[in-house]
């Protein structure tokens, strides 16, 4: 009973002292002070390099690795996960992959398709923080990395998806249909062929982890060496 009084007595001195103070939460309009505004950031090469962060934080997401590699390998006869006495089976996750029985609402192409989206709607969100930002070499090599990752993201849902959304302008909802795969196909070609002059040769420490020349050639030959799936033309000369 004791007990039962006491936690009133301090629900009650909770409640006053919420009373006290909420009041002088009225000033809703303070604006955030920061060293860093679109005037000066980014300028320099390393601030364009911390400003693509997110995008690759994005990617580097659980789908990037293991949804990723369930999709393609359990829906073909490449693997097969076995849920011996129930063992794995997880509701048929897996092995409706496996049987051609999957639906939308199975996890790992639900987490795929999420990991994809979000990374390609990060890159178009960096993107436009860079549109007020001056001319540089700096500038234009960045922005030739945002959208390789950009393309790169789209070369996976078009070869897991096919018929997918193209979405450029962040925070674009008027047109959220999905595009034939052959114009996502001649989407992505057409990205990397523009950004390929812009982007770098180094390989080394200070381009780790960040697109080259030769991830956006990897990109295109791997859609040449698919075309015939992808667009129902094959391009093994290209």
């Amino acid at each position: 009973m004791k007990s039962f009084k006491l936690n009133i007595i301090l629900s009650f001195i909770a409640l006053s002292m919420g009373a006290v103070y909420l009041p002088g939460c009225t000033k809703l309009n303070v604006k955030p002070v920061s060293a860093l505004t679109p005037a000066n950031f980014p300028t320099t090469p390393a601030q364009f390099v911390a400003a693509t962060g997110p995008i690759y934080t994005a990617f580097a997401s659980g789908g990037a690795g293991r949804q990723w590699w369930l999709v393609e390998n359990l829906s073909t006869d490449m693997e097969v996960l076995v849920a011996r006495g129930g063992n794995w089976f997880d509701g048929g996750n897996y092995s409706t992959l496996n049987l051609h029985t999957y639906t939308a609402d199975n996890g790992n192409l639900e987490t795929l398709w999420y990991w994809g989206f979000s990374t390609i709607s990060t890159c178009n969100q960096v993107l436009s923080l860079f549109s007020s930002v001056p001319e540089s070499a700096s500038k234009a090599q960045t922005i030739a990395e945002i959208k390789t990752m950009r393309a790169l993201a789209y070369f996976f849902m078009m070869d897991n998806f096919g018929n997918v959304p193209i979405i450029t302008t962040f925070g674009d909802t008027s047109n959220l249909g999905t595009q034939p795969r052959a114009k996502v196909f001649t989407f992505i070609e057409t990205e990397l062929l523009a950004q390929i002059p812009n982007l770098s040769t180094t390989v080394g420490a200070s381009t780790y982890g960040r697109p080259t020349k030769y991830l956006a050639y990897a990109i295109l030959a791997k859609m040449y060496l698919n075309a015939a799936a992808y667009i129902g033309t094959a391009r093994y000369q290209d």
